[in-house]
């Protein structure tokens, strides 16, 4: 496998979707009611892959355009999409910055891996767009200057991880192994965001993901997703709360998990009746009737209205 195969975990799949109508989703189900307050944050600062990509995905895809390395037919792949998301609205984390009632500057970008690179290693408008990478782009940002003490610093990463780590053209270590080199890529992000003046740090496991995405199913990996997952979920909450105390912050970890348990265990309470399938057919391209009643958007995508119940479910962890 090759860039092929994340960009038809991340994108491509959506690509017969350009024959159809869009049926994006800008206009949300009304949310249930949080009373959240604004939890004290100055403004939230993304990282991450493409779980929360608002549209750096699709520049990068159009600079490799322009350049002459990448196909102009690719870039009808996000013709069904809400703004050049990978989904049918806003995602998660500008859902929660809206409920906060702070600003967003977003670093995320779509198959960004845990450390520097990207898992489209082959196209060099990618180079050095990984969790690090952004790191070391916001460290540059700052020259010299401290980060904001009072900013909510958000990190959702790990998919793009699990799909180098079940490559076996990329990867030949075991699983466990590839798993501990995410956290520990985590764990530095989260220290060097520490020693910029980071205060508070939320993460979202999103290779908890994995396991159920419709495409991990079709393809028969969802097996060893799940053996990376467990990985993570054993190992990266004691990581994380021996290197809160070690640094002196408040680090956050949003259980996606549970959340997920919930939805599943009374999806009708979420307004949600399909969470198996994405809405669009990866074969014809057509959108089915009601988005907003997935939990998926495409095979490898969560829908609009999961990332607004994610937000929320964040928000009320926050406000806690």
């Amino acid at each position: 496998m090759n860039k092929a195969l994340i960009f038809i975990l991340i994108s491509v799949l959506l690509a017969a979707c350009s024959a159809a109508a869009p049926a994006s989703t800008a206009t949300l189900p009304a949310p249930t009611p949080t009373n959240t307050p604004t939890a004290g944050f100055a403004q939230i600062v993304a990282f991450g892959d493409g779980t929360s990509d608002t549209g750096a995905c699709y520049k990068f895809w159009q600079e490799s355009v322009a350049q002459g390395a990448t196909n102009p037919e690719e870039l009808k792949n996000w013709d069904a999409n809400w703004e050049n998301r990978l989904t049918n609205g806003p995602v998660a984390v500008e859902v929660l910055a809206e409920r906060l009632k702070v600003d967003l500057k977003n670093y995320d970008v779509c198959a960004a891996l845990t450390g520097q690179g990207n898992y489209n290693f082959d196209m060099k408008v990618l180079d050095n767009t990984g969790l690090l990478g952004q790191i070391d782009k916001f460290e540059a940002e700052l020259n010299g200057q401290k980060a904001d003490p009072g900013a909510l610093y958000s990190i959702a990463i790990g998919v793009p991880d699990v799909y180098q780590a079940i490559n076996p053209d990329l990867n030949d270590k075991p699983m466990e192994t590839k798993a501990d080199e995410a956290i520990a890529n985590i764990t530095t992000a989260i220290t060097r965001l520490a020693k910029l003046g980071a205060k508070q740090v939320m993460i979202w496991n999103t290779a908890d993901l994995m396991p159920k995405l419709p495409l991990a199913a079709a393809m028969g990996f969802a097996s060893q997703a799940e053996d990376f997952k467990k990985r993570t979920d054993s190992q990266l909450p004691g990581k994380l709360e021996e290197l809160a105390k070690q640094l002196g912050i408040k680090i956050i970890l949003f259980d996606f998990n549970a959340l997920d348990t919930q939805i599943r265990s009374d999806p009708a309470k979420y307004g949600l009746t399909n969470l198996t399938d994405g809405c669009v057919d990866p074969s014809s391209g057509e959108v089915c009737q009601a988005p907003d009643e997935y939990y998926y958007w495409d095979d490898v995508s969560l829908s609009a209205r999961a990332n607004q119940i994610i937000a929320e479910a964040m928000a009320g962890q926050l406000s806690k």
